[in-house]
């Protein structure tokens, strides 16, 4: 997801920018989007990936019992799931909405994104 969600964006904005001022402005919109998710979605890993370090070291140094250690990495595993599909719920549904409001001529600023591209 990390860059396949990049590319489309980058190369219509690329190829089309010069000939049509819409699709820059709304190209940069939907770059600073999708790299702003990009970036959500590495610090979800790194969290995830350090509570999966966390409590498997946790319960290996409290001995505990595989039933234990399955039943903490089921838990993470749901999370961690709950958190993808979060994101792509999130990013079907602002990308939708800015999609509808570009096709009727209308500039959108996607949400929950960090302005890299002015």
């Amino acid at each position: 997801m990390s860059s396949l969600n990049i590319l489309p964006p980058l190369i219509i904005w690329r190829l089309k920018k010069a000939q049509y001022p819409w699709i820059d402005l709304q190209g940069k919109e939907s770059l600073n989007f999708q790299l702003s998710l990009t970036l959500y979605t590495f610090i979800a890993i790194t969290i995830c990936l350090n509570l999966v370090l966390a409590s498997f070291s946790l319960a290996v140094s409290n001995n505990s019992s595989i039933n234990e250690i399955k039943n903490t990495l089921n838990s993470l595993l749901i999370i961690f799931i709950s958190i993808f599909l979060f994101e792509l719920i999130l990013q079907s549904f602002v990308v939708t909405f800015a999609d509808v409001k570009a096709y009727n001529g209308e500039h959108d600023r996607y949400h929950f994104t960090i302005r890299v591209l002015q």
